[in-house]
């Protein structure tokens, strides 16, 4: 069994506490004949660093074609090992121009997170403004940030230095955590870990 079973169980058990959508979300069955939102599926196997996982999802789903750029991106994830950073930074600019070509319609608030952790075509935006209506860990936030951070050094490589983002974007990153938020912040309630604050900065290459 891959990831993707075990993320639509999480999705499941999560959904007993949320109200119904009054735009249901576009489903995929499975091989084992169960049923998950499509995005939010795809979401959480690249949350658990599985892109073949994620890539299965969508070819469940028949709707690869639909959105090339951002298949073939996962694509670049999934061969990680042998892929070029050249390769994943014109995968991750194609994808953010995919991005601008559809969001005018509309897109999945998971959809529009998945762009944002492997693009980051929105470098500006929080995933609270992405998932409005959900309960938000620390956790999710690190990911989120760091995600964009990674992928706008991927975007901004020499064949695309003027696109912005770059190396910026981690200092960027690193000068929140340290000197806006601080320890005071990530330990202000009791039975936080001590180590919550320097597993933050670790996260974060500091």
């Amino acid at each position: 069994r891959g990831v993707e079973f075990d993320v639509a169980a999480r999705i499941r058990l999560e959904a007993r506490g949320l109200l119904p959508s009054a735009a249901p979300p576009a489903t995929v069955r499975l091989s084992d004949g169960q049923s998950a939102p499509l995005w939010e599926a795809v979401y959480w196997c690249v949350r658990c660093a599985d892109a073949p996982a994620a890539l299965r999802v969508l070819d469940g789903a028949g709707l690869g074609a639909q959105h090339g750029a951002l298949v073939a991106l996962l694509r670049v994830h999934a061969s990680a090992a042998t892929a070029s950073p050249a390769e994943l930074g014109e995968a991750v600019r194609a994808a953010q121009d995919e991005y601008w070509a559809r969001s005018a319609g509309g897109l999945d608030e998971h959809l529009r997170l998945l762009y944002s952790c492997l693009a980051a075509p929105e470098p500006k935006v929080t995933i609270k403004e992405l998932l409005p209506a959900r309960a938000l860990s620390i956790e999710d936030w690190m990911h989120h940030k760091l995600s964009m951070a990674y992928v706008q050094l991927a975007a901004a490589a020499p064949a695309d230095a003027g696109r912005g983002g770059g190396a910026d974007a981690l200092g960027a990153l690193q000068v929140l955590l340290r000197d806006s938020y601080g320890e005071a912040y990530f330990n202000a309630r009791p039975s936080t870990s001590p180590l919550l604050f320097f597993s933050v900065l670790l996260y974060s290459q500091q």
